[in-house]
């Protein structure tokens, strides 16, 4: 595909279509954001959480909703 005579558009086409041929993925820009709202929430209130304390500079107390495993 890389020495071929095809444009860059024509071979983005043809690589979606044989990524999604090969490995069932579109990703066309179009997935529905929405099914990570509740993952974004989490973030969301753990960052307010550390932030808080961060802030308030009490930084033990900040480090004790981490889990160290990570």
């Amino acid at each position: 595909m890389l020495n071929s005579e095809k444009t860059p558009s024509e071979l983005l086409v043809l690589i979606r279509k044989l990524r999604f041929k090969k490995i069932g993925i579109k990703n066309d820009r179009k997935q529905r954001l929405n099914d990570f709202e509740n993952v974004k929430q989490v973030f969301i209130d753990f960052y307010n959480y550390c932030y808080i304390f961060i802030k308030l500079k009490n930084f033990k107390e900040a480090s004790k909703g981490i889990d160290k495993k990570y």
